[in-house]
């Protein structure tokens, strides 16, 4: 078997948010195992450079995603050959088109927060915290309905609660609110819990989140009705307008 090291040069592109070229060389040798792995490498970085081009929509990211995790499975099963095609050089790769990719998700999530708040979106409004909290108080009120909800995002989160047909409005928050500890969330809800000095009682600290949640969502519904002209759009219409910004 012929041991002659090659090696191979590899790029991650530039982008919006990470405005410089990075390069990586991988050493390999003249074996099949080696082989296949700069294959994948190579298909990884074609995929992200059309990834990029394609403005880093959710088909071809999660394609890179399956790709980067593929690849990590086939080299658990041939670790056996990492002396012939350095295991670090790879992982630090692939782990930075990884972290890339995940940086853009996560400023894309936050671009789209923002512009639903735009639009009056009272659910939008609610802090991943809360929602988080939420989430946990439905699995252990009705496991059966909500154990096989995931962790993630908060706007997959809302969506997977909505698909029981619970909705995130004032009186279903006022519902949480009554199990659970108030002091929690009365800094995302500007609620002041001392009165002259003295420390309210838990279910007077509970009515002013009350009032937050109400108001909040009055003033949601009160900005939809003076900016129609987006506010108002049709769910689909909406969800097509953040996909055209990039969101």
């Amino acid at each position: 078997m012929n041991n002659t090291t090659n090696c191979v040069y590899f790029k991650i592109v530039a982008d919006h948010i990470f405005t410089s070229n990075e390069c990586y060389t991988i050493s390999c040798t003249n074996n099949s195992e080696s082989y296949e792995v700069i294959k994948r490498l190579k298909e990884i970085e074609s995929q992200f450079t059309l990834t990029s081009k394609h403005n880093f929509n959710s088909n071809d990211s999660d394609k890179l995603h399956d790709m980067i995790k593929n690849l990590r499975s086939h080299i658990r099963a041939v670790k056996i050959y990492w002396y012939l095609c350095p295991y670090t050089d790879v992982l630090k790769y692939i782990e930075e088109i990884d972290y890339r990719i995940n940086v853009i998700k996560q400023d894309r999530v936050l671009s789209a927060r923002s512009f639903k708040r735009v639009l009056g979106n009272f659910e939008e409004s609610i802090s991943p915290k809360m929602i988080h909290k939420i989430l946990t108080w439905l699995k252990k009120k009705t496991p059966e309905t909500f154990l096989c909800i995931k962790r993630g995002i908060k706007e997959e989160i809302i969506s997977d609660i909505k698909k029981t047909g619970i909705q995130f409005d004032a009186t279903f928050l006022s519902k949480f609110i009554d199990e659970n500890n108030p002091m929690e969330h009365i800094k995302e809800w500007n609620v002041k819990p001392y009165n002259n000095g003295k420390r309210m009682k838990n279910f007077e600290i509970r009515e002013l989140l009350k009032e937050s949640f109400h108001e909040r969502e009055v003033n949601s519904i009160r900005f939809k009705i003076i900016s129609p002209n987006l506010g108002c759009l049709p769910v689909q219409v909406e969800n097509n307008i953040t996909s055209y910004l990039g969101f």
